[in-house]
């Protein structure tokens, strides 16, 4: 069987190289994009090496695109030099690539084009790039943004780098308490996850990388303190929903507490269980399909403050619900079901409240929920998840309003 070829951007680069690596290791032929011709001859062995001035030749009959080139955020350089080699070239190599029949294109973007903060101009060129992606490419192919948080292993050059020369069982430790506060990610965990996209028949339009929390002690202890707190305050807080509960009995027909099966952990259903907001009979779907005026009085108080989720406790308590998560969605969204599982976002906790909620999405654009669940799964953290607290309690997100 011949061997599928994989054009690479960047391959002589700290992540480009250990693609590269990976690739030829399980089978793959190489062929990469190069500026600097002695550079490519000393460094790639066994890989066809094109100056992008032969781009068409580098890419025929290419089963893949890996475009992991970019002028770095540490390059002293200008505006227009940012926009030439991080957009333009980007759109460039899209473009042709999919002339040429490429059947699928990684796009390498950093977790610095998200923040709102970010307004140097790597994180702007990266940005443009993917919103020309999104936007304007009208193309056969399909193009995935891999979204990378710092990238750490040998010979790394960012600041992470200052945790190589410690002993091997002190930088794992180190790096996994790190991995509790903001994402990263190995290296040889993108090498890894590039080949599964490679493999993977359809590429998701966006995907996040970073390693697992499964190490990260200081994560798993702030997690279950986070949901601890929320318990508490609620049995604190018994009186006071005692007398809401009197309130939403007394001021329309039906019962106290909503209970509905919602998709849980790994997809398992399990009973969600608020304040009833609407009125009784209202038919079970997504809430941007429900009708305002099927909304009770105390239900929109209830809903505007966010009172009618503090019942959810008790899906805390049990381990079916976390404080914070990806908003749990009915059994019959099949759409919104089909696009979290193509993106793995069911294997965390769901939660009360999210990133796709504060960030104003809900269940009626499924595939742009997915990917901020996703987001959220990959950038799961103390810092991220604080975040989210906080900007829930300032009343940020309407991730359930009725329409």
């Amino acid at each position: 069987m011949q061997r599928k070829c994989i054009c690479v951007t960047g391959a002589t680069g700290f992540i480009g190289s250990a693609i590269v690596a990976d690739l030829l290791n399980n089978g793959y032929k190489v062929r990469a994009l190069v500026r600097e011709i002695p550079i490519a001859e000393q460094q790639l062995k066994n890989v066809d090496y094109f100056p992008y001035e032969q781009l068409d030749s580098a890419l025929r009959n290419a089963y893949a695109c890996l475009h992991f080139a970019a002028k770095n955020n540490d390059a002293v350089s200008t505006e227009k030099e940012f926009i030439k080699d991080n957009f333009e070239l980007t759109k460039e190599l899209i473009v042709a690539a999919d002339k040429s029949g490429v059947e699928k294109f990684i796009f390498a973007s950093s977790t610095k084009a998200l923040s709102h903060k970010s307004n140097d101009w790597y994180s702007q060129s990266k940005l443009k790039s993917e919103n020309w992606i999104e936007e304007a490419f009208s193309g056969n192919m399909q193009i995935c943004t891999l979204r990378l948080p710092p990238v750490y292993g040998p010979n790394t050059k960012n600041k992470l780098s200052k945790l190589e020369p410690l002993p091997q069982p002190l930088r794992s430790f180190t790096l996994n308490q790190l991995r509790a506060l903001t994402p990263i990610v190995s290296v040889s965990e993108v090498s890894v996850s590039v080949r599964d996209l490679i493999s993977n028949k359809n590429l998701p339009r966006e995907l996040m990388l970073s390693s697992p929390l499964t190490c990260s002690s200081s994560y798993w202890l702030f997690y279950f303190l986070i949901n601890a707190a929320f318990v508490v305050l609620c049995i604190l807080l018994l009186p006071v929903l005692i007398a809401i509960s009197g309130i939403v009995f007394a001021t329309s027909k039906g019962p106290v507490l909503f209970l509905q099966k919602r998709i849980g952990k790994n997809t398992v259903p399990y009973t969600c269980i608020k304040f009833r907001t609407m009125a009784q009979g209202t038919k079970q779907q997504g809430t941007h399909l429900v009708s305002a005026s099927s909304v009770t009085k105390i239900g929109s108080f209830l809903r505007k403050s966010k009172i009618d989720e503090l019942p959810q406790a008790i899906n805390i308590a049990t381990g079916k619900m976390s404080l914070i998560g990806p908003r749990p969605c009915l059994l019959n969204q099949q759409e919104v079901i089909d696009e979290r599982n193509l993106l793995d976002a069911y294997k965390i906790t769901p939660g009360i409240s999210g990133l796709a909620q504060v960030s104003d999405i809900d269940m009626s654009t499924p595939k742009k929920l997915a990917t901020y669940d996703q987001r959220y799964c990959a950038s799961r953290s103390i810092i991220t998840d604080c975040k989210i607290i906080l900007q829930t309690i300032t009343g940020r997100g309407q991730g359930d309003l009725v329409r």
